[in-house]
């Protein structure tokens, strides 16, 4: 279906294991029909229209509040950091592909997010009344 957004449409092409292992041309050049989907989304692109991957982003639409929302997309998908100003810094499609590539083959930085925490998937933060205390017996 033409302008489909759905869920399976907003997959990496690939795994972040197996993208860390093709050529870092190759591995911008996939990312780069991935931002195209999800920015086609997030910037309510009409069906009869597409994101440019060499047109100014923010002459796409993008500004700093879907910038923010795309950070998270992006972390969870490529299990890498994505700071907001990466986004906001690289001018069109290519470029962000580009840096998000190279932001693969930085195990530091990949480190970061192999295994989200499950109470960043829910926004929660961690409960600070569940660390247990010391035991009552051994406090006599």
């Amino acid at each position: 279906m033409a302008g489909s957004t759905a869920p399976d449409t907003l997959q990496l092409p690939l795994p972040p294991a197996a993208l860390r292992g093709k050529a870092v041309d190759e591995r911008a050049r996939l990312i780069s029909g991935y931002l195209c989907r999800v920015l086609t989304g997030a910037l309510d692109v009409p069906p009869a229209h597409r994101v440019s991957a060499e047109r100014s982003l923010r002459a796409q639409g993008l500004n700093s509040l879907t910038a923010l929302r795309l950070t998270r997309t992006l972390r969870l998908a490529l299990r890498v950091d994505v700071p907001v100003d990466l986004l906001l810094t690289h001018d069109t499609v290519t470029e962000l592909a580009t840096a998000l590539a190279a932001r693969l083959e930085e195990p530091t930085r990949t480190a970061l997010l192999e295994e989200p925490p499950r109470t960043a998937l829910l926004g929660k933060e961690p409960s600070r009344t569940a660390r247990p205390g010391p035991s009552p017996h051994l406090l006599g």
